[in-house]
């Protein structure tokens, strides 16, 4: 698979491409991330990519044409479409089957607003699918890139087994439902103990606790 990042601030994420899932993902080749600097395409010698907004708002909009251009650099470098999404906090609430159906795709872009946003044209001239984390707001849409590239990356052939996607928070095999407690040693911590049915040993025991204590 592999994912295009469109920001204006290319370097935010770098350390942590480098650690965990994501970094085994792209050794292993399952994983490309390749980074377009919006900031390279402005039609302005100083490099800036925004402006005042129209209707005398506040802050300032990334302006289109550059993040046109970052959009169909990335393309070009595909071998196939691109799907795009951009974090916004006017789109729809982000769900497991979400990162499931982008999975999948071959070819994954993500677009970065900053400041006020994203010159709503892009949206009409793309097709660009909006996506929001929560009813927050962030100061960019680095971060929550971030957490979707994560979210996919997970889900890759190859890089965590079938076991363990399917039995957690909703997963298959937990109903969609959000998984249950875990313990580890020692046995007994502060005068708190394993639950039993976890020390039983019995396979059916182990599994109706379980049951019991998904949410």
């Amino acid at each position: 698979m592999r994912i295009f990042l469109a920001t204006l601030f290319p370097n935010s994420l770098n350390s942590y491409f480098e650690t965990s899932i994501l970094r085994k993902a792209r050794e292993s080749g399952i994983l490309e991330i390749t980074v377009c600097n919006i900031a390279d395409f402005s039609t302005k010698n100083t490099r800036r990519s925004d402006d005042r907004p129209y209707g005398g708002m506040a802050g300032t909009i990334i302006a289109p044409e550059p993040c046109a251009r970052a959009i169909d650099n990335c393309q070009s470098l595909a071998n196939g479409p691109v799907r795009w999404i951009c974090p916004d906090p006017r789109g729809e609430i982000l769900a497991q089957e979400k990162l499931l159906l982008w999975a999948s795709t071959e070819n994954l872009g993500i677009l970065c607003g900053h400041y006020e946003g994203i010159d709503e044209r892009v949206f009409e001239e793309y097709d660009i699918e909006k996506v929001s984390l929560g009813n927050f707001i962030l100061t960019g849409g680095e971060i929550a890139a971030g957490v979707l590239i994560d979210g996919v990356t997970r889900l890759l052939p190859g890089i965590l087994s079938e076991r363990s996607l399917e039995e957690e928070s909703f997963g298959v095999g937990l109903g969609g439902k959000k998984e249950y407690p875990h313990y580890t040693r020692p046995e007994i911590w502060k005068n708190r103990r394993v639950p039993s049915e976890l020390l039983s040993g019995n396979p059916k025991t182990i599994r109706i606790w379980k049951q019991h204590n998904t949410i």
